[in-house]
């Protein structure tokens, strides 16, 4: 009798053990993402990190500017959307227009200019 007792007091303690884990790492993970912390998977070092590309943002910088003559940029950020490396760059031109610009990230070709249409 004794011993049936203590195997599911055992069984009860590492199921309480294992929920307290999941509860606390999932706890955890949820703080580091919301807290812009080094697992936040959003950042663009990160997306830097995994998405190795050899145009740098300058040089796409540079590109988007020779498609939009005349536009000033307002960010630049480097995706991985489309299955690879590609630099997105948003322009405004002198008139208000807003422009995205796609730069592969890898040989620097204007890939598509267009308008951009999230606002």
């Amino acid at each position: 009798m004794t011993v049936l007792i203590r195997r599911k007091g055992v069984r009860w303690l590492l199921a309480g053990a294992a929920t307290a884990a999941v509860i606390t790492g999932s706890t955890a993970l949820a703080t580091a993402i919301t807290s812009g912390s080094p697992l936040d998977y959003r950042s663009q070092a990160h997306v830097a990190e995994i998405v190795p590309s050899t145009i740098g943002r300058q040089q796409a910088i540079d590109a988007a500017l020779a498609a939009v003559p005349g536009g000033t940029v307002t960010g630049a950020d480097l995706d991985h959307d489309r299955g690879r490396p590609e630099w997105e760059v948003d322009l405004t031109t002198p008139d208000g227009i807003e422009h995205e610009v796609r730069i592969d990230a890898d040989t620097g070709a204007v890939l598509n200019v267009g308008v951009d249409d999230d606002n």
